[in-house]
Parts: C-alpha cells; structure tokens; sequence
C-alpha cells in the first residue's frame, strides 16, 4: 500500500511575508498563515529540510516544526502576545 504525502508544518518567525512565500513557493510549499511578522508553511514530509533551510538562509529563522496544523497554532499563540 502506498500512502500519500504527509504534510508538515512550520512555524517561523519573519519580517517579509512576500520573501518567504517567493522562496518556499518554488519547492512546492504554501504559506498558510502569516501574521505580525509569525508565519506557518506547510509543506511535503520529504520537502521539510530543504524548506527549513530555505527560510534560515536569510529570510527569516524557523521556531518548530509539527504534523498537525492545530499544534502549529498553538506553538504560535505562545509567540504572538496580543496587542
């Protein structure tokens, strides 16, 4: 049985949405969250290294990586301090 591709998801922290969405764009990844400078990818299981090191080369720097969405938002609350 052959499954399909899991997805992982990464929580990271950044000042440029449009840089991070052109970078991670090419390797088949999606933002799908960004919001005051705190971003989720979501992106293929055997694409995740090549993403994190995507993002760490200079546009920004990842926090965590995680298989579900609902735990990616949640690492993220801890992050964003309402204003």
């Amino acid at each position: 049985m052959v499954r399909g591709w899991r997805k992982r998801y990464i929580v990271f922290r950044c000042q440029d949405e449009t840089q991070v969405r052109n970078s991670v764009g090419s390797l088949g990844a999606k933002l799908i969250y960004y919001k005051r400078g705190y971003g989720i990818v979501r992106a293929k299981h055997w694409r995740k290294d090549e993403v994190i090191d995507r993002i760490n080369s200079g546009v920004g720097e990842t926090i965590k990586t995680t298989g579900s969405v609902k735990k990616a938002r949640e690492i993220l609350s801890t992050y964003q301090q309402p204003r």
